[in-house]
C-alpha cells in the first residue's frame, strides 16, 4: 500500500521484494488468523490502525515481539523492538 501511494519505493515490484526479503533472511509470513482478528476488538484505542492494531494481537497471540518504530505500540503488552 506505501509503494502505490508514492510513500515507499522498492527496487522491485512489492510482492517481488518482499518474496526475495523473506527468502533471505529465513522468515516466514504469519497468517492471519480467526483469534487475532477477535482480539483486536478488545484491544484499548492507543492505536487506531486496523493494520497496526492486528499486528499488535498478532504479537500477543503469539508470543512475539513487534519490530516498529511507532512508539504508540509501547503502550501494548508486546515487547517492541527499534
Amino acid at each position: 500500500m506505501k509503494c502505490n501511494i508514492g510513500k515507499l519505493t522498492l527496487p522491485s515490484p512489492a510482492e517481488v521484494w518482499t518474496r526475495q526479503r523473506l527468502s533471505a533472511h529465513g522468515f516466514e509470513m504469519l497468517p492471519i488468523r480467526n483469534e487475532h482478528i477477535f482480539k483486536t476488538f478488545g484491544l484499548p484505542l492507543h492505536h487506531r490502525d486496523p493494520f497496526d492494531r492486528l499486528l499488535v494481537t498478532q504479537c500477543i497471540s503469539e508470543n512475539m515481539p513487534l519490530i516498529s518504530s511507532d512508539i504508540r505500540m509501547q503502550h501494548y503488552p508486546i515487547e517492541v523492538v527499534w
